[in-house]
C-alpha cells in the first residue's frame, strides 16, 4: 500500500536522509511474510500493527515507535470528529511505546510523556525539507490576496474559526486549500458561495510551489 499524504511529510524525508547517509540500509514499506530487522510504525497503532510489532520482537526482531501524537494523556476538547483517541488507540500506543527499541516523538511535550513508558525517547521536531521547498518567492501583484492552508482534508474544520473574517475580506483576498481532497466539512464546502477557492492535491513538490506564489499561510486552531 503507499503511503498516505501524512506518510510522505512524515517519513519520506527521514529514508532519503537514510539512504544518503548509509547505501547499504534498504527500506520498505512492510509486507507481511517478509523478514525485517527493523520496523519504524508511523501513525498507525491499531489491533493488526500491535500484533506484528509483538510478532517481530518475538522473533528478535526491533522496532521504532514514531510518536507525533498525544495517545498517553487525553485530555480537552476534540472538535474535529474522529481525532480523539479511543482506549484502545491509547492501551496500543503506549504498549508499543514500552515495547520500542527507540522512540521519536516530534514535540519536547510528547517526548515527556513518552519517557513515562521508555527511557530511550529523541525528541526530533518537524522540519522542512530544503531540497524541497527552496523556490524564491514569486510574488505578483494581484487584487486580491492568496491565502493558503495545508493539512488532511477533515482539519479544515478549524478554518469555521475565521469564516467571518473571510465573508468580510471576501473581496480582497482568496483561498487556496492543499490537502489529500477526501470530503471536506460543511463550514469549508460552504466558503465558495461567497468566496473564490481553489484546490490542490498534495504533494511535497506541489506544496512547495505553491507556496512561492502565495501570500499568506494560515492555520487556524481550536485550542
Amino acid at each position: 500500500m503507499p503511503l498516505t499524504d501524512a506518510g510522505v511529510m512524515r517519513f519520506s524525508n527521514l529514508v532519503r536522509e537514510i539512504r544518503r547517509l548509509a547505501p547499504i540500509l534498504k527500506h520498505d514499506l512492510y509486507r507481511p511474510g517478509e523478514r525485517y530487522d527493523l520496523l519504524v510504525v508511523l501513525k498507525c497503532v491499531t489491533d493488526e500493527v500491535r500484533a506484528v510489532c509483538e510478532a517481530e520482537l518475538a522473533r528478535g526482531g526491533r522496532l521504532i515507535f514514531d510518536a507525533n501524537v498525544n495517545y498517553y494523556s487525553v485530555w480537552g476538547d476534540f472538535p474535529v470528529p474522529g481525532t480523539r483517541p479511543s482506549k484502545r488507540q491509547q492501551e496500543n500506543a503506549i504498549a508499543l511505546t514500552t515495547a520500542a527499541n527507540g522512540v521519536v516523538a516530534d514535540s519536547s511535550f510528547i517526548a515527556d510523556e513518552c519517557r513515562r513508558y521508555n527511557k530511550r525517547v529523541v525528541h526530533i521536531p518537524d522540519n522542512v525539507n530544503l531540497t524541497v521547498f527552496r523556490h524564491r518567492s514569486q510574488h505578483e501583484q494581484h487584487d486580491k490576496i492568496s491565502l493558503v492552508w495545508s493539512g488532511i482534508s477533515q482539519k479544515a474544520y478549524h478554518l469555521s474559526l475565521i469564516e467571518p473574517v473571510l465573508r468580510r475580506c471576501a473581496n480582497r483576498v482568496r483561498l487556496w486549500l492543499v490537502s489529500n481532497n477526501a470530503e471536506y466539512p460543511v463550514c469549508v464546502r460552504r466558503l465558495p458561495s461567497f468566496l473564490e477557492v481553489r484546490h490542490f492535491k498534495f504533494s511535497l513538490k506541489r506544496y512547495a510551489e505553491i507556496l512561492a506564489h502565495s501570500d499568506v499561510i494560515i492555520s487556524p486552531k481550536v485550542l
